[in-house]
């Protein structure tokens, strides 16, 4: 599987090799020529349902053919990616998910599927930045403060997360190696108890969705540090990154992609990737992810694929150093 290092840098050599040794092959001409299935991998609940069925809303006016999201969740997302897996190869079923394909397989002790191996990329469809956050007892105003203040009291401070092996979890573990500092985990059931936990003073820090922190941030009931993303975010241009006030290189965000089975013709993932691309560039995209907190990305399949072998590397070294285990 891609657990390891060494595999990590293979396949993702081997698969950008693959992809830019075709530079001149044209997309199918007829394709979608039938319905098209968008399956996610969760129930059907959240910022991924509201983005996925809107992308199918868009994709489906722009080709005139039918494009429906089919939930099929379980297994923390492994029973939707496996479904994809052994589809045809043909574009008409394709995997809509998030940076989690990469994590939930790395934390698995027996993953069913290897992204490099099963799934080709087209596109990544968005990114969704996340805030570091401390509670209003917290004298921290930067991310220099809040990584002094973790320095000089080690273990001490604490911070809430979603659960054990969430990307938010993972987030914060990458801040505190990156720092060089420790503090105690406090994991909840949900975004939600991780934020009213930081409400009420149960936990000194948090990292949280743009969408979640800013209205409470902007209210007054919590300090936004940073954005944790290497650029500022367009839904919140003002808050400044964990780059500029404190921790140089620290780029964390949550990304949305789409991914065909891995025996998908050249010629048809040129034509998704155009379908795509196209939909993700156009005004109704645009504005409804700066209005929800996203950033529309639409890169080409070598980018995405150098951002998923990027996220192998990374994650698989931390979840060793640290040790997580999701059992």
């Amino acid at each position: 599987m891609f657990c390891s290092k060494a595999r990590s840098k293979c396949w993702g050599a081997g698969l950008l090799c693959l992809l830019t040794a075709m530079p001149g092959i044209a997309p199918a001409a007829d394709y979608p020529s039938r319905l098209v299935r968008l399956v996610v991998p969760f129930a059907p609940a959240g910022a991924t349902d509201a983005l996925s069925r809107t992308f199918a809303q868009q994709m489906s006016a722009q080709t005139g053919q039918s494009v429906i999201i089919e939930n099929r969740a379980g297994a923390g997302g492994a029973v939707g990616t496996d479904w994809v897996i052994k589809s045809a190869p043909d574009g008409h079923t394709l995997l809509f998910h998030s940076a989690a394909i990469i994590t939930d397989a790395l934390l698995k002790k027996d993953p069913t599927y290897d992204v490099g191996r099963d799934l080709a990329p087209v596109t990544t469809i968005v990114s969704l930045p996340t805030v570091i956050l401390v509670n209003n007892q917290q004298t921290p105003r930067t991310v220099a403060e809040l990584i002094a203040l973790a320095r000089q009291n080690p273990k001490k401070l604490n911070y809430g997360t979603p659960g054990l092996g969430s990307s938010l979890h993972l987030a914060t573990e990458l801040f505190l190696a990156m720092a060089g500092v420790q503090a105690e985990h406090v994991p909840y059931k949900g975004g939600g108890p991780v934020a009213t936990a930081l409400l009420a003073n149960e936990i000194d820090f948090a990292i949280l969705t743009i969408t979640s922190s800013k209205p409470l941030a902007t209210s007054g009931k919590v300090r936004a540090l940073a954005v944790s993303t290497a650029k500022r975010a367009g839904f919140w241009p003002e808050l400044p990154t964990a780059s500029e006030t404190g921790l140089p290189a620290y780029d964390v965000g949550i990304w949305y992609g789409l991914l065909a089975p891995i025996k998908t013709p050249a010629n048809i993932l040129t034509a998704v990737h155009r379908e795509a691309v196209t939909v993700l560039q156009g005004q109704v995209m645009r504005d409804w992810s700066r209005n929800n907190g996203m950033d529309v990305v639409a890169d080409s399949r070598e980018d995405f694929a150098r951002r998923i072998a990027k996220d192998v590397e990374q994650w698989s070294s931390l979840i060793r150093k640290v040790g997580i285990k999701v059992e």
